[in-house]
């Protein structure tokens, strides 16, 4: 027992510490490890009951149980320990569905809009299909047409798939709130939805002009994505710009460049009742 005293000692000594700071050390050790062995009990207890709770949420629900044992546990070092003890969930990849087909045998037709001027509302039509997650795995399809000039929401309409009778619905709608008969360019993308023979044929009967995307991006027909740019009509609301005539400050064009570089969110608060 004495030569393992002295043998202590001296090893203290070649560290450059004494042999109290050594048991502190000892001790500190045995209870960070029984913190860490106290809080990976708590993570795989809440991991029964949500299999799939991430770091960041598990770093909130642990705050009581932390607080009440003094265990002080920053999220990055929650990270860590998870990390070492193998328990980092990985990504699940999310399934996001696609809403243009392109590929297809129906008649496209040629971009109309490339230098147009806006000066009033009813002049462009914008039309586009975006999806809302119902679930992990199922979605319902919102198409939308819109004034280009205003940003009105002309025509809308909710479907559980991806026919055509959605946006020949919302079409309908924007017709039917059509007011007068001057020139009106219809501009979509170049899916199958918009070539079908419905929805073209509602839009020659309504004499309307059809113009499409040319590339296939849809980041091309980006106005029609985005529902509400309040900027992009001198700050007025669409139902505002939509009575208007003239030029309107920081006009559509301007914003479409930028909106190229983004992803478009739906706000579907702006969607009217």
């Amino acid at each position: 027992m004495q030569s393992g005293s002295r043998g202590l000692r001296e090893f203290c000594r070649l560290l450059g510490f004494s042999r109290q700071a050594y048991y502190q050390y000892q001790a500190h050790l045995g209870q960070s490890k029984l913190e860490e062995d106290l809080v990976i009990g708590q993570v795989l207890h809440h991991r029964v009951l949500q299999p799939r709770v991430g770091g960041e949420k598990l770093h909130e629900m642990l705050g009581p149980f932390l607080e009440d044992h003094s265990i002080k546990l920053g999220r990055d070092l929650l990270f860590d320990l998870l990390r070492d003890n193998h328990l980092l969930l990985a990504r699940r990849k999310r399934k996001h569905p696609v809403t243009t087909n392109s590929s297809h045998w129906m008649k496209k037709y040629p971009d109309l809009i490339k230098n147009i001027t806006l000066n009033r509302a009813d002049e462009l039509w914008v039309s586009d299909i975006t999806y809302i997650r119902l679930t992990n795995s199922k979605f319902a399809y919102l198409s939308l047409v819109t004034d280009a000039y205003s940003r009105k929401i002309v025509g809308y309409c909710m479907h559980y798939d991806l026919s055509a009778d959605g946006p020949v619905n919302t079409l309908k709608m924007a017709l039917a709130g059509r007011t007068g008969n001057e020139p009106l360019i219809h501009h979509s993308d170049r899916g199958s939805q918009y070539c079908s023979d419905d929805y073209v044929s509602l839009l020659k009967k309504s004499n309307i002009d059809i113009s499409m995307t040319q590339s296939g991006n849809p980041r091309d027909n980006a106005i029609a994505e985005r529902v509400r740019l309040h900027s992009s009509v001198d700050m007025m609301t669409p139902d505002q710009a939509h009575t208007k005539t003239g030029a309107i400050e920081s006009r559509w064009k301007k914003v479409l460049k930028g909106l190229a570089k983004q992803p478009a969110p739906v706000d579907i608060d702006s969607i009217p009742a």
